[in-house]
């Protein structure tokens, strides 16, 4: 039977096909080979169509920086999360797309066994090691096998980045020989529930550029182990009941380039004072995680750190009862004798499901401190108390979610405040009829009202204003935010005097 297509070329090869003298597997044969040619043909006329546009001009040179640039971190990468899907991904576009992929060692310096989106296999990570060529590598092992760590010896030369988890080196031999080679461009180093008995030195003591370490043993920062003079960054989880600070405070004066230290720990007793408070001048955060008991005083009391930021969180697992409580205080009160804070700014914050904020600081670079505390635990009335214990004499900016009737009475005494801040209306009304904002706080500038929900809560504000205005009592600015009704007429009609002028209202 004759088949017509209406295409002479197709016609003619069909009748070239005679199938009365060849088999069905020799047709067959012949028909595949027509297609195999054919599509070849179909794809290199559609990779010069491809090749015609715009992105297939752009220089393989910059495309494969691109691609570099969607591995780079920064100096410390494993602190993120690691998406290496992007580095796959690319790799499928195209043909030219996947041979620049290929031809780009920096892609694939990576080495992550912990990762949901593409996890690296063991087979993987040699095909890994051999596409990143010389490049350094950033490895991320979770408790890695002996083959793996025996892939990874001979590399250690070019390893910048090392995270190492769940690991008891007893079981693993192979760990120890790792450590024991040198780390010429070493730039970060953690070890997150490893075990490790070491005595000899770590890299040779050869590690020049080590800059973040994460651990959680103290010994590991011994001369006999680690060179530590050129630290930027100091992270302890400290695992053990007792957190060895003592041997902390004694070694911190050679951590001179320190610029972030966070402990994660339980303090244990101080006994050792140092003659003179340790200042590290490069020191921009320090990040205390414990159950705020008068031992974290007593070591921030070694320090000489005023423009340093102080973070100080309260565990989510640690109780607030009433032993913890005064101890804290006791703590709190003995610090400030020492390092005496005259504070400007007041922030109260308990916006946050979680947890509870009061900052308090003296100037913008000078005594700043963040109290962390988990929301279920401390109530209004600890706010109370806590500000009781506050100094606020020279308070000049306040910004707070709620009002406890003790800080209302200690707000009285304040007459140098010029800045405040109110979230909601419950705090906006409570400010304004406690306090009397009418014929008091003479030199309040600056009034943010934020997060209100109905006219009503800001008709007294309004009226208080007015009184001010009566008194010729005058703001600079009265902003408000994210306040779904505000009769912008009716404070405007208050405005018309110099005493009153609303230079900016921003309606959110």
């Amino acid at each position: 039977m004759a088949h017509h297509f209406m295409d002479p070329q197709l016609d003619s090869v069909l009748s070239s096909l005679n199938t009365h003298t060849l088999t069905l597997e020799e047709v067959y044969d012949n028909l595949d080979q027509e297609i195999l040619q054919l599509q070849r043909r179909l794809s290199a006329l559609q990779t010069f169509r491809n090749s015609l546009s715009p992105i297939s001009k752009f220089p393989t040179e910059l495309l494969s920086k691109i691609f570099s640039d969607t591995q780079e971190f920064g100096d410390l990468p494993l602190t993120n999360d690691i998406d290496l899907k992007t580095r796959f991904s690319l790799s499928w576009v195209c043909r030219r797309w996947r041979n620049t992929a290929l031809a780009t060692p920096n892609l694939w310096t990576i080495i992550s066994m912990e990762n949901r989106d593409a996890p690296v296999s063991f087979d993987f990570s040699q095909e890994l090691l051999v596409r990143s060529r010389n490049c350094h590598l950033t490895i991320n092992f979770v408790q890695p096998t002996s083959d793996l760590l025996d892939a990874f010896i001979p590399q250690m030369h070019r390893i910048k980045h090392i995270r190492v988890s769940k690991l008891r080196t007893y079981d693993t031999p192979e760990f120890d020989i790792f450590l024991s080679q040198a780390a010429p461009v070493l730039v970060s180093l953690e070890f997150a529930s490893v075990d490790i008995d070491r005595t000899s030195p770590m890299f040779l003591g050869e590690h020049p550029r080590l800059q973040s370490l994460v651990i959680a043993d103290l010994w590991l920062l011994t001369p006999s182990s680690l060179i530590t003079s050129l630290l930027t960054r100091l992270h302890i989880r400290s695992f053990h009941d007792c957190f060895p600070v003592n041997y902390l405070i004694d070694i911190l004066p050679s951590l001179q380039d320190l610029a972030e230290l966070v402990l994660d720990v339980s303090l244990d007793d101080i006994n050792t004072h140092p003659d003179e408070r340790i200042r590290l001048p490069r020191l921009q955060s320090l990040i205390i995680t414990d159950d705020f008991s008068g031992l974290v005083f007593d070591f921030l009391k070694c320090l000489d750190i005023p423009q340093t930021p102080i973070t100080l969180i309260w565990p989510e697992g640690a109780g607030w009862s009433n032993e913890a409580k005064e101890e804290f205080y006791q703590g709190f009160d003995g610090y400030q004798q020492v390092a005496p804070i005259p504070i400007s700014h007041l922030k109260v914050d308990r916006e946050n499901p979680d947890k509870v904020i009061i900052d308090i600081s003296s100037t913008l670079s000078q005594h700043s401190y963040s109290f962390q505390f988990p929301a279920q635990q401390f109530g209004s009335d600890d706010t109370e108390t806590f500000v009781s214990h506050l100094s606020l004499q020279n308070l000049k900016t306040l910004s707070t979610s709620e009002l406890p009737r003790r800080m209302l009475g200690t707000l009285m005494c304040v007459t140098t405040l010029s800045d405040v801040t109110l979230y909601g209306g419950t705090v906006v009304d409570k400010f304004t009829r406690e306090l009397g904002l009418g014929v008091w706080f003479l030199g309040l500038k600056r009034l943010t009202i934020c997060r209100t929900k109905g006219e009503f809560e800001l008709e007294r504000l309004r009226q208080a204003l007015a009184a001010r205005h009566r008194a010729k009592i005058g703001l600079e600015e009265i902003v408000f935010v994210a306040c779904s009704v505000v009769n912008e007429l009716g404070f405007r009609a208050i405005s018309k005097t110099t005493y009153l002028p609303i230079s900016r209202a921003v309606l959110k």
